[in-house]
């Protein structure tokens, strides 16, 4: 297991702001996406051990700079304790708390949990902060956001993709932007891929993007 890494940029000033960490697998030169075997790694029992060296080797690797990162997490990392524990003690080890972000995607089943709250309340105890993945693709409880108040939501890569054509998906971004305001997030734009889009989303009042158009997911920083 390697992360790879993927710039999110400022484009007031095209610094880095953070970094994503991307799960995959080197398998003798070739690397293979997490949509290839996360399913069968939860099939054959192998998922929190993958989960648990993702941590590991993305908390190590930014020991030793300055960035914001970002790490994808889901309910079932959050409903084992071993793996919270990890994650914990990872945080403390490397002093990472004040720079890491968990993404999370809203789910119904997430949101039942009797562990998701006391794990949000422990995170935030340790300087973590959590941003909602894929807002704006269909879910979107805002009981939700009000419970983990995230510092950042970033907007569905459909929505990002058919901004420049598609008045619909202009018209919920405007809306996904004025609401983030209000509960004082930060917006992230994902899958964005030409300068259009990168304009488009400018006049909407975003400037935190991710895409192709920035960078590729790289094993270096």
């Amino acid at each position: 297991v390697i992360p790879y890494f993927q710039k999110i940029v400022n484009t007031n000033n095209y610094d880095i702001q953070k970094y994503e960490c991307l799960m995959r697998l080197n398998d003798e030169g070739t690397v293979i996406s997490p949509y290839l075997f996360l399913d069968v790694a939860k099939e054959t029992k192998l998922y929190h051990e993958l989960s648990r060296m993702m941590m590991k080797k993305s908390c190590e690797a930014f020991e030793k700079n300055n960035y914001d990162f970002s790490l994808n997490i889901s309910l079932l990392d959050i409903e084992n304790r071993t793996t919270m524990n990890y994650l914990i003690s990872l945080i403390d080890h490397h002093r990472v708390g004040s720079r890491l972000i968990l993404e999370l995607l809203e789910s119904e089943e997430i949101l039942a949990s009797e562990k998701f709250l006391p794990f949000v309340r422990d995170m935030k105890a340790l300087g973590v902060r959590f941003a909602l993945d894929d807002f704006g693709s269909g879910y979107s409880n805002f009981a939700f956001v009000f419970k983990i108040a995230p510092s950042f939501i970033k907007i569905d890569g459909s929505l990002v993709k058919n901004i420049t054509h598609d008045k619909s998906a202009y018209s919920v971004v405007q809306a996904i932007v004025a609401f983030a305001k209000e509960v004082d997030a930060e917006v992230i734009a994902e899958f964005v891929e030409n300068k259009e889009i990168v304009d488009v989303l400018q006049n909407c009042g975003i400037h935190l993007m991710q895409g192709y158009y920035f960078s590729i997911p790289s094993a270096n920083l």
